[in-house]
């Protein structure tokens, strides 16, 4: 029976709660009581105020927890674009930091093998694929070209497969002797001759000139063969004293 009561109050104060049945009851009782104060109405205040304590204490005590109702009830989480884990992201992350361990195992590589061919030998990939892709070529057999800085060497051909192979290259230096030195003294003689200090050597001016990524290598060249040079972003610079003008006046009279 106890058992029972405690149900039904907890239904009376559930459906009272939710249809604000008693809120307009009571609200009306405190009315009449500051409107028309009696002992009447303050007895009926004072049993709608016990009632409603009772069905409260019920209602959230009677089991031993308290009962929230529905309204006030924790909804599941529902899948929205927020909080459902992105899977595809998760992928190209993964995929991102695999290759980037391939690339950098494959310059660690790189750099011992040249290193024991020449020592401390600073090297850059080319420009034409990215590092990724020169990576990949390696390692499905096929040869890439890195090429070199401050060494006498201009490029070296890596392979890894069937073993691991370094083919050193100084096609800069042997450009220069055969065709570089002599169109470059051409150039320098005519634009000398009519009050010009400088020239943008690039393929506008010598078509065959070797590509951009050994114009540090022919800087050096240039330099020991007496001009100043220096790579910027339309060419190479360069500028001569008076006294290499003078040596190429005299070649050209010999």
């Amino acid at each position: 029976m106890k058992e029972m009561i405690f149900e039904k109050t907890k239904v009376l104060y559930a459906y009272m709660k939710s249809k604000k049945l008693f809120g307009t009851i009571f609200m009306g009782i405190v009315a009449l009581n500051v409107f028309l104060p009696s002992k009447l109405t303050d007895f009926i205040t004072w049993v709608g105020v016990i009632a409603w304590g009772f069905g409260f204490v019920v209602s959230h005590f009677a089991d031993g927890t308290w009962n929230i109702a529905a309204s006030d009830k924790v909804q599941p989480m529902s899948p929205t674009p927020d909080n459902i884990p992105n899977a595809a992201s998760a992928d190209e992350s993964e995929k991102n930091a695999v290759t980037e361990a391939l690339i950098v195992m494959t310059q660690s590589k790189i750099t011992a093998l040249l290193d024991e061919e020449l020592g401390d030998t600073e090297w850059t990939w080319g420009t034409e694929y990215t590092p990724k892709e020169y990576a990949l070529y390696l390692h499905k057999g096929s040869y890439v070209r890195v090429f070199l800085t401050d060494c006498e060497f201009d490029a070296a051909d890596i392979a890894f497969h069937p073993y691991d192979t370094v083919e050193l290259i100084n096609f800069t230096a042997g450009w220069f002797k055969d065709i570089g030195r002599a169109a470059v003294a051409e150039l320098v003689y005519a634009a000398n001759s009519q009050g010009i200090k400088k020239l943008i050597l690039s393929a506008a001016l010598i078509p065959d000139i070797p590509q951009k990524d050994n114009w540090e290598s022919l800087c050096d060249i240039l330099e020991e063969d007496g001009y100043k040079a220096s790579v910027s972003n339309l060419g190479i610079e360069l500028t001569w004293p008076r006294k290499k003008v003078k040596k190429l006046s005299e070649e050209e009279n010999v």
